[in-house]
């Protein structure tokens, strides 16, 4: 009688813990939300929940459609920044306080060639190059995004101090839009863009 008390109450514990573990069901870390569907290739109440969840965590993506809309602006580009003077130096109200703008350095007038390598994942474009300056050339780095046939392109000169941000539309082969620049002392200009692809 003893040795069946012995045996009975490790099987009754066992019994116990396995009733235990049964009742709470614990999510599978490795899904997505919490859907217990055995086959998810027919299942349309998995596929409609799997758009929404990624329609909801990937809301800057963009859809398939608008990226055949979209324009590709991959590959090797020559730009030409011409700098407009006429919208130089003068006075600019910030808040109540009226601030000078500081004359555009002689050197940020002059006509700048750039030689760019762009990159483009989706609407995100990115790439390097190099830019003429009075004594040779500097290099750049870009980032910026498309949308549609926009492009909105950061030219940073980080030897010059000096970020250019490029408002663009894509026609065919050639860019054309405008710029604003902005230096490291305060300066602003502005000016006008064209770009053809280099061969």
């Amino acid at each position: 009688m003893a040795k069946s008390k012995i045996v009975l109450l490790p099987l009754a514990l066992l019994f116990c813990f396995a009733l235990l573990g049964g009742a709470s069901e614990k999510e599978d870390p490795l899904s997505a939300f919490p859907l217990q569907i055995v086959d998810t290739e027919h299942t349309s109440l998995w596929h409609q929940k799997a758009s929404d969840l990624n329609v909801a965590e990937n809301a800057d993506v963009p859809k398939l459609e608008q990226i055949a809309t979209m324009a590709d602006v991959s590959g090797l580009w020559s730009l030409e920044l011409g700098a407009d003077t006429s919208k130089q130096d003068g006075t600019v109200v910030i808040g109540k306080v009226a601030e000078r703008i500081p004359a555009v350095p002689e050197a940020d007038s002059m006509t700048r060639f750039v030689n760019l390598g762009l990159y483009q994942v989706g609407d995100l474009t990115f790439g390097w190059g190099s830019m003429n300056v009075a004594d040779g050339s500097v290099a750049v780095t870009a980032s910026g995004s498309v949308d549609g046939n926009r492009l909105n392109l950061d030219l940073l000169s980080p030897e010059e101090g000096v970020l250019y941000r490029l408002v663009l539309n894509v026609v065919d082969a050639s860019l054309s839009g405008s710029y604003q620049a902005y230096n490291n002392e305060g300066a602003t200009w502005f000016g006008s863009v064209k770009g053809m692809p280099l061969e």
